[in-house]
């Protein structure tokens, strides 16, 4: 009798250096709300991993940052993990949630409200992905900041090195 093995692999890894800043990698969208130009912009300052990670600022609004459209066929996502750091007067929660109809909706919700931790280190976060995500040709990723009035409009959050980790389906 033989036993079978399933490999996990990264199958998919952004760490936002292969743009200039202000600019996203291409296929990334963010919110318009705080800013015309975008929310959320690559930026040099502070990295977890040089050159870039990106930034947003002003906890008082509600911002997001989506993913390009992941094509799952033939796999399954195992899981997905990020590092954020923030400012200690950035106050807003952050929810990671995803979409199966290419960003149309996000009807999963992946954590509980992410708070900030009080310390301005990085700081990972390894989720769990749902088995709804299997097989899926066009799954998009949120980051979405859900403001807090009194959350810090000078405040900072960071998001940098991006991996999603698959195994064949």
């Amino acid at each position: 009798c033989c036993a079978h093995a399933q490999m996990t692999q990264p199958s998919y890894v952004e760490r936002f250096d292969s743009t200039s800043p202000p600019l996203l990698p291409i296929g990334w969208s963010t919110t318009t709300n705080r800013s015309p130009s975008g929310d959320f912009v690559a930026t040099t300052s502070s990295p977890r991993s040089s050159p870039n990670a990106v930034i947003s600022t002003n906890a008082t609004i509600s911002q997001s940052l989506t993913s390009p459209p992941l094509n799952f066929a033939g796999n399954t996502p195992v899981r997905l993990e990020f590092y954020t750091s923030r400012s200690s007067s950035h106050a807003a929660g952050l929810l990671v949630e995803a979409s199966v109809d290419n960003g149309a909706t996000f009807p999963m919700t992946l954590t509980d409200t992410l708070r900030n931790l009080g310390t301005s280190a990085y700081a990972l976060t390894s989720l769990s992905l749902p088995a709804l995500l299997a097989n899926q040709p066009s799954v998009r990723f949120r980051w979405r900041l859900t403001p807090v009035p009194t959350g810090g409009t000078t405040g900072t959050f960071r998001l940098d090195d991006i991996t999603i980790t698959t195994r064949p389906s």
